[in-house]
């Protein structure tokens, strides 16, 4: 019986601690945020570094992706090939992409070099009402004063109509 009083004030203790916790400030985040893109605009690649996560994998407000990015797509009304639009510029090193739907590698493909391309996949048919789509490039190259680990450039990334 001493154990489960002990237990229970623990529990209650714990429980009172993580109600009470500091939840972020929403003001503190966009400060943050406009911080980012003040450093970004203002070419100041110091400030950038600090402000944002090493680990970014997405698609930058210019286009520009970093080495890998996560995206979740609604499922389609019916089977559909997933089609990914982009432009490898000169400065960029990428050369070789992998797709992923759901985990699963769906697309692998090599480019002979700097230009625009279209790649689709098979007919897929995801079964969940959303699909994480990830794609992954070999390369990044970072363009002074630009302080981010640039990809390609993103036009489109979604399944066909």
């Amino acid at each position: 019986m001493k154990k489960l009083i002990t237990y229970t004030v623990i529990a209650l203790f714990v429980t009172a601690t993580i109600s009470f916790a500091k939840t972020p400030d929403k003001e503190a985040i966009m400060k943050k945020e406009t911080a980012a893109w003040q450093a970004f605009k203002d070419k100041n690649a110091d400030d950038f570094k600090k402000l944002v996560d090493k680990d970014f994998r997405g698609v930058y407000e210019d286009g520009w992706t970093a080495g890998e990015i996560v995206a979740v797509l609604k499922r389609p009304d019916r089977p559909a090939a997933l089609r990914v639009t982009l432009t490898i510029p000169e400065a960029a090193a990428a050369g070789h992409i992998e797709l992923y739907v759901d985990g699963e590698r769906v697309l692998e493909n090599t480019f002979d070099g700097p230009g625009s391309y279209t790649v689709s996949t098979g007919i897929l048919t995801p079964r969940a009402s959303e699909s994480t789509v990830m794609l992954k490039l070999d390369k990044t190259v970072r363009v002074p004063p630009d302080a981010r680990d640039l990809g390609v450039l993103l036009t489109e990334i979604g399944f066909t109509k």
